[in-house]
């Protein structure tokens, strides 16, 4: 939990269609709290056998499940959010009365995120030129899948699907990326909307970033 002892209260004035905000001085205490649940694994999968140099390989993958639960503390039990106008014809949006303190907000809107993530290793010998000793090598370092689904949202249940990886090159250049891919569409006007791409284009999704380093 945490203190703040200023609160915002926000006024929508229609003559001059303006916000005003007024800092309410008093103490107010807000908490988040949250349940979890974790559930993983690690599978082996080897091979043996002549490619080249090649000797074996060994993949290494580690899928977890987990479960995460939240509350929604906009909920008028917690007196933390507000609703305000926002325009003479019945437009509203909902503030928070602590959005300019140092801690933030408790979560807005309620959580059931059912999520699942996969670690991926893989490693391998190969011949050595001067002998028959086996030199040990990482391909890959490490490959992430990562995804969730919200049980409890009303839209948009689909988090973005998280793809990352880490390799060494020569044991001197490290190399880092990361792809964020969006399961659902947007339509013209560049807005999201609760439709998927897989069935508009036939594709995972759009491509929202991706990075490398």
């Amino acid at each position: 939990s945490y203190t703040y002892f200023n609160s915002i209260e926000k006024t929508f004035i229609s003559d001059s269609i303006a916000v005003d905000v007024d800092t309410i001085r008093g103490a107010k205490i807000a908490y988040d709290y949250f349940a979890s649940m974790t559930m993983g694994t690690r599978l082996y999968g080897t091979w043996k056998g002549k490619i080249g140099k090649l000797r074996a390989l060994r993949h290494v993958a580690s899928p977890q499940l987990s479960f995460t639960w939240r509350p929604d503390f906009s909920a008028d039990k917690y007196g933390w959010y507000k609703e305000i106008a926002t325009n003479s014809i019945g437009g509203k949006t909902t503030y928070s009365i602590f959005e300019n303190g140092i801690y933030g907000s408790p979560g807005l809107g309620k959580t059931g995120m059912l999520a699942f993530s996969m670690a991926n290793t893989v490693e391998g010998k190969i011949k050595s030129d001067t002998s028959d000793v086996l030199k040990k090598f990482t391909a890959i370092d490490q490959f992430n899948v990562s995804f969730g689904y919200n049980l409890l949202a009303k839209n948009f249940n689909w988090s973005n699907i998280i793809l990352s990886g880490r390799t060494r090159i020569k044991k001197v250049v490290d190399i880092n990326t990361q792809v964020s891919i969006d399961p659902y569409r947007i339509d013209s006007t560049g807005k999201r909307i609760e439709r998927f791409e897989w069935r508009a284009n036939n594709r995972l999704g759009r491509l929202e970033n991706a990075t490398l380093n």
